[in-house]
């Protein structure tokens, strides 16, 4: 039972505490057109994809965090490209 305490208690103190942000879950839909412009936004934007279908009708799912009201901004202006906001992941 001591040696499970000790191990248990050193377990916790050399554990790392790692923050995350809420992000928005969002949903891009693009024609293959779109692609390069849509690809480069994300990239610079430096998001999360989490699903892609990249066809001749494109979607992606990435994260948005919640504080990158600029980013948002700059993905809901990208002409050809419906964005669906989902909420928020915590």
């Amino acid at each position: 039972m001591n040696a499970y305490r000790t191990a248990a208690k050193e377990a916790l103190e050399s554990a790392t505490i790692v923050e995350q942000e809420d992000a928005y879950t969002i949903e891009l839909l693009f024609s293959y057109d779109a692609m390069p412009t849509v690809m480069s936004t994300l990239k610079a934007l430096q998001l999360r994809i989490t699903e892609q279908q990249l066809e001749l009708s494109c979607r992606i799912v990435c994260e948005l965090p919640v504080s990158n009201e600029a980013g948002l901004n700059r993905l809901s202006g990208l002409e050809g490209v419906t964005l669906i906001q989902h909420g928020i992941k915590a």
